[in-house]
């Protein structure tokens, strides 16, 4: 009887838990970075490199709203799972949701956009208001958004 009572209890926790930790990720998307590499600001709606090159642009979409695609319009994602500026997809993880990474040090960022020190590589990666991005490996083509609500935990950047 006691083991019982203590599952129960454990399962409530639990699920507290994982509801407090989805709240506040969609908090955060919506607030600005707080835990990333120092940003400079731009006046622009879009980033951009110093050279003037896209990082990011933003899609309309009926379904989605706006969301964030990469400069050759591949959907960009972000991980429930994740905290602003902490990568929590590892291992086997990034076999199906490779991080959308920094390529040059010498990018100018726009204000919602920037960058954090992944722990697990040491790799740049690119967030949207403090959340890591990452693309999904079954989008084959520029605009595909198939990886929209995988497991419940992954959804388009917006």
């Amino acid at each position: 009887m006691w083991l019982i009572a203590a599952v129960i209890i454990v399962m409530c926790v639990y699920a507290i838990y994982r509801y407090t930790n989805k709240t506040s990720m969609y908090q955060a998307v919506n607030q600005p970075a707080t835990e990333v590499t120092p940003m400079q600001g731009s006046s622009s709606s879009d980033a951009s490199t110093a050279s003037g090159n896209k990082i990011i642009e933003m899609k309309p979409n009926q379904k989605l709203g706006t969301y964030i695609t990469d400069s050759k319009g591949v959907t960009l994602y972000v991980f429930t799972n994740d905290k602003p500026g902490i990568s929590n997809c590892t291992g086997g993880c990034l076999t199906k949701w490779p991080p959308f990474l920094q390529t040059d040090q010498n990018e100018k960022l726009e204000t919602n956009l920037g960058v954090i020190k992944r722990v697990d590589d040491g790799k740049m990666q690119y967030t949207w208001k403090g959340m890591p991005l990452y693309y999904y490996v079954g989008d084959k083509n520029p605009g595909d958004t198939t990886g929209d609500g995988a497991g419940g935990i992954w959804f388009v950047a917006k």
